[in-house]
């Protein structure tokens, strides 16, 4: 008996083993077609926001972000300059639209408050159900002028890995996002109702 329970034993740690080997394999495997992609991508990306309408440009982010980053939570909001505390949902997911409210308080999530501010990146590492995943200020010289939400991410998305991918995936599509920004503000009485 005692011999049957201990070659039960070793072979639920070599089952577990294996399993644990099988996930790291298709995870490098995965990471290895994503970096052989990702030339290609930028390329993509580029091309994908070289329009001039603020709302086309907005809308193709929301979709180069969900597909790089494999979610389909994804929300950018604009800070209106003077309203430093709130800002305005200007594009997201199609399965988002009924769900996030037409604009945010900053300060009502101070964790996302101090990322705008500090200009760094938001990491939900409380996993608290309140708040997105990641969040990351795109920043016009001194200044945060919008915030890329990703609300939903899957458990194993929550690694060094995506973060550093989707800090330069906002670093990438910054410049055009800061174009449609200023040209929003200098048409605004377009855009807008008072």
């Amino acid at each position: 008996m005692n011999e049957f329970t201990g070659q039960q034993e070793r072979y639920q740690f070599l089952k577990g083993l294996y399993r644990e080997v099988v996930d790291v394999k298709n995870h490098l495997q995965k990471q290895i077609m994503i970096s052989k992609d990702s030339i290609s991508q930028l390329y993509t990306i580029t091309e994908e926001l070289g329009s001039t309408s603020p709302r086309v440009i907005y809308s193709r982010t929301v979709r180069v972000i969900e597909e790089v980053m494999e979610c389909r939570s994804v929300a950018i909001y604009l800070r209106p300059r003077g309203e430093g505390g709130f800002a305005r949902l200007v594009a997201c997911s199609a399965g988002m639209a009924r769900t996030l409210a037409p604009s945010i308080d900053l300060k009502a999530s101070p964790g996302i408050f101090e990322a705008m501010e500090k200009r760094t990146m938001f990491v939900n590492r409380g996993l608290s159900a309140d708040a997105p995943a990641f969040a990351m200020p795109v920043c016009d010289g001194g200044r945060a002028i919008a915030l890329i939400v990703l609300y939903e991410l899957s458990p194993d998305q929550y690694t060094v890995y995506y973060k550093n991918m989707f800090q330069t995936l906002v670093q990438i599509v910054q410049n055009n996002l800061v174009r449609a920004y200023e040209y929003q503000e200098q048409n605004g009485f377009r855009f807008f109702i008072p």
